[in-house]
């Protein structure tokens, strides 16, 4: 299985809309992902690294796809449509990661 994650960095100005992201954009990453997409998790952040510190991320969005292939050319293909509805839920450029799940339990 590989994961294909979307972090929002936290800082300065930065802005996140949740509620869009979650009834909005990841309605829109399923359809454009297709039966690919196996599984989705959005986590949003609340400390870095120790209690009442700020969150290193505002948000992260974790997309799961069987093989490297499947989540690689789901995530490319659709990159232009992201970016158009992008600034509709926030004002960060993400990290992408791409990683092979080794452990899942």
């Amino acid at each position: 299985m590989v994961k294909i994650g979307s972090f929002y960095p936290n800082g300065e100005g930065a802005t996140f809309d949740m509620k869009y992201y979650c009834e909005v954009y990841v309605p829109l990453l399923r359809e454009w992902f297709g039966e690919a997409l196996k599984k989705v998790v959005v986590d949003q952040g609340i400390y870095g690294g120790e209690p009442d510190a700020p969150p290193f991320f505002r948000a992260m969005g974790q997309f799961y796809f069987d093989t490297e292939e499947e989540g690689v050319s789901a995530y490319f293909s659709n990159l232009s449509k992201m970016a158009v509805e992008r600034p509709n839920f926030t004002n960060i450029t993400p990290i992408i990661q791409i990683s092979q799940v080794i452990v899942e339990e």
